[in-house]
């Protein structure tokens, strides 16, 4: 078999890998994603003698998804491993579109690395080398499968799609003689460089079948499955092999494992099935099969115990995470999304979690260890919005600083209409799965076109979180705000500039559903939420009054590739006369989470010197079609409209309404948005064109 097998920009194309991978350090993914991303980029393999070799596998960046930077990644690795040193020999793959970029790739640590092996592109090349350095250069394997085809799919629809430029049936893997391509390298014992490439002749492997009589089982008995009592029926359909079907190894091996994980499920911790035995009368040709069964006793959890050797969550913290208490049936099931959620903390590297005999019968304890991930990150961004002008953003985190799962993130944004200094302590998983405590403290400086904002705010909410990987139903929020604003703007009538200092206290709630498929990128369903939060303001005297917003928006499938999105967004402020509130906690509209086509915060009243004033009352829909055109691809032709009123409810008039086309990039991690709108009806000094770019759809 393989000692190592690498991945590639497909690795998550299947989520049921994402258990699998990040518990087998054998099956490696790019270097490159980031640092919680399951799995490793990186294994060490032992090899004859006693010594070893390291295989890594970094992902380009040229016509790829956007990663971190694969030769950084790199040379981060070999920095910790010598060649000729701590490791006999590393082979370096580097999965990526551009020749240019695995040349440039090879050059760089060519004396560093065994060999280079470019992958991706399906076609072997023909620039086998020994480099200068001494590492041993192929810009490209090849592929494995049938190269009787187009990149190892089915030819003839492939190549229609090319002809007629016209989606057509999907497309399988074609069936022909199996090719395995690949590169001969020889390597110094001692330095570990190599001497000798070789591509050769691609060797082909035939297979012919010649079908004789079909056998069929007379019998099929699984011994012992009895004990199981009201759950055997259960167990007796997972293996679903029976009498008079086909002698079938497939079907035999895929039963066996569906009755392994059926028992798991059904309560059985220690259920020990064997190995099938088969016998086959040639006479008859017929076979009977045995299969031993032996489930014991059905089980509920115990407690969960921290294994040797854990070093990232003590056992109680686990505790809170996982799904089961003690006294719940036992569920295998449970223990995979367990893991799961253990490696979506960004804290673990690898996971064991194993159920662990106890001297209760009828009870399992839980056992587990966890190896650390890596827990700084330093992020930076660069950016320009239409209103918010140009940005620069930079943030350091420890995600464990304060354990279990204690987050420390301190932030800075320098911009040119905003700068901003931010203190954040998050805590995860805080009582239960995917419930967050945050805590933070923040100076800011914010200029927009109504208003000139200087703040200091403290706040800390308590939430249930969404996420990827657990697309939850029903999320929700309390939190609490202290803020003090000195704010700047002009009265609306006159024009006259003012000054004001405002002492805010908030106790903001938001509760939400979602009945979407897909949280980046929704084709069925609906979602809809509320925000409400009551305020104490002081400016010169005490009063109060509240903020509401409603959400919604919904997805329908109209045909193959083609789906049809709304949303509406209604708000209202009660309580207190516009004027009275403070420019930054009033409602606007415009921008690409708005009304697309206008600048931000450029739709609704504006005084005498046509900048916005803000409103007390907000009303917005969006109407789009999301069109896959090929590959991954896609048009989106939106309309959007909205209007923002004094008062504290919207009207239908005075609406603004905007236009436009977006294109989608349908990446790993979900779609990457362009929109380009204009406005339909402008008022003076409106943009004709606006542009926006983000991850995940607009709404």
């Amino acid at each position: 078999g393989a000692d190592v097998i690498t991945l590639g920009n497909h690795a998550w194309d299947r989520k049921e890998i994402i258990p699998y991978i990040a518990q087998t350090p054998r099956l490696i993914r790019p270097l490159n994603y980031p640092p919680e991303t399951p799995g490793h980029g990186f294994v060490l393999v032992d090899v004859a003698g006693g010594r070893k070799a390291l295989v890594l596998q970094a992902m380009g960046r040229l016509y790829m998804d956007p990663l971190d930077c694969p030769f950084r990644g790199t040379a981060d690795v070999l920095a910790r491993y010598r060649l000729g040193h701590s490791v006999t020999a590393i082979v370096a793959d580097i999965h990526a579109e551009a020749t240019s970029e695995k040349m440039a790739y090879a050059h760089i640590f060519d004396g560093q690395v065994s060999m280079v092996v470019g992958t991706h592109t399906h076609c072997p090349s023909a620039d086998a080398q020994v480099l200068p350095g001494g590492t041993a250069f192929q810009s490209d394997g090849g592929m494995c499968g049938d190269y009787d085809s187009v990149i190892g799919m089915v030819k003839d629809n492939a190549a229609l799609r090319f002809w007629k430029k016209m989606p057509g049936e999907r497309l399988g893997p074609a069936e022909g003689p199996a090719t395995l391509c690949g590169v001969f390298v020889e390597t110094d014992d001692t330095t570990g460089l190599a001497t000798r490439i070789e591509p050769g002749v691609k060797p082909q492997v035939v297979l012919a079948a010649e079908p004789g009589t079909l056998y069929r089982f007379t019998a099929v008995t699984l011994g012992g499955v009895g004990a199981a009592g009201d759950k055997a029926p259960v167990l007796d359909k997972a293996f679903g092999v029976k009498a008079d079907d086909p002698v079938n190894a497939d079907a035999i091996v895929a039963g066996t494992t569906q009755l392994r994980a059926k028992a798991g499920q059904a309560g059985f911790p220690f259920a020990d099935i064997g190995e099938p035995q088969i016998v086959v009368d040639h006479a008859t040709k017929t076979a009977t099969l045995d299969l031993a069964v032996a489930t014991g006793n059905a089980r509920r959890f115990g407690r969960i115990v921290a294994l040797p050797g854990d070093r990232v969550f003590d056992a109680d913290h686990v505790q809170e995470i996982a799904r089961f208490q003690p006294g719940d049936a036992y569920n295998a099931a449970s223990l995979d999304d367990l893991k799961r959620a253990l490696i979506q903390t960004g804290l673990v590297s690898s996971v064991e979690v194993k159920p662990i005999a106890d001297a209760d019968p009828g009870t399992v304890d839980i056992g587990v260890k966890l190896e650390p991930a890596p827990p700084r990150t330093i992020a930076g961004e660069l950016g320009y919005g239409t209103g918010e002008g140009a940005r620069a953003e930079i943030s350091w985190t420890h995600r464990n600083l304060f354990p279990p799962e204690g987050a420390l993130t301190l932030r800075s944004v320098l911009g040119t209409q905003e700068q901003l200094g931010n203190i954040v302590f998050r805590r995860s998983n805080v009582g239960g799965r995917d419930r967050v405590l945050t805590l933070q403290a923040a100076a800011a400086h914010t200029v927009r076109d109504a208003y000139d904002a200087k703040t200091f705010t403290l706040a800390g909410s308590l939430e249930r979180q969404t996420t990827i990987f657990f697309q939850k139903a029903w999320t929700w929020s309390l939190g609490g705000e202290l803020i003090a604003s000195d704010e700047r703007d002009v009265i609306a009538a006159t024009g006259e500039p003012r000054r004001r200092t405002f002492f805010i206290g908030a106790v903001p709630t938001s509760l939400n559903y979602d009945g979407s498929d897909d949280l980046l990128n929704p084709t069925r369903g609906f979602r809809i939420g509320g925000r409400f939060s009551p305020e104490v303001s002081l400016q010169g005297n005490v009063f109060g009054y509240a903020r509401m917003q409603l959400d919604a928006s919904a997805y329908q499938p109209v045909h193959s590739g083609v789906v049809l999105a709304e949303r509406i967004r209604l708000g209202s402020i009660l309580g207190a006369p516009r004027d009275q509130i403070a420019p930054s906690r009033r409602f606007y509209a415009g921008g690409g989470a708005s009304v697309r086509g206008y600048g931000f915060q450029a739709i609704g009243p504006r005084d005498v010197n046509n900048d916005p004033i803000g409103g007390r009352s907000l009303a917005e829909f969006s109407i789009e079609t999301r069109v896959k055109t090929f590959g991954n691809f896609g048009i989106v032709p939106f309309l959007d409209g909205g209007t923002v009123y004094t008062t504290a409810f919207s009207g239908l008039g005075d609406f603004q309404y905007g236009a436009g086309v977006g294109v989608r990039y349908y990446s790993n991690f979900g779609p990457i948005r362009l929109d380009v709108g204009t406005p339909l009806n402008p008022k003076p000094g409106d943009s004709r064109i606006a542009v926006y770019v983000s991850l995940g759809q607009a709404f």
